[in-house]
């Protein structure tokens, strides 16, 4: 028969462990996320509505991810090699 273990203990190692790849993964998605706050605050203004927010937000994140090589293409990898989200592929 198989043993079963519990894997908490063992994911908790893992999770402290960080490829190069998954930094420079975690680094980009920082800046962007930098990059768009910094942005927010000279775009927001009495009178601006929400979705202009949502769109300066969304504009900002496609300008700053997407390769030009790969438009609009998996967008949030994360370093997994799987694509977690496609917009269009061409």
């Amino acid at each position: 028969m198989h043993k079963f273990e519990r894997a908490a203990k063992i994911m908790k190692e893992l999770r402290g462990i960080k490829t190069a790849l998954e930094i420079e993964v975690l680094q980009k998605a920082i800046d962007i996320t930098d990059g768009t706050f910094r942005r927010l605050l000279k775009f927001i203004k009495p009178g601006v509505m929400e979705y202009e927010i949502e769109a300066e937000i969304l504009a900002f994140i496609f300008k700053s991810a997407v390769q030009p090589d790969r438009p609009m293409e998996a967008l949030l990898q994360a370093g997994t090699g799987q694509e977690h989200f496609t917009l269009c592929k061409q």
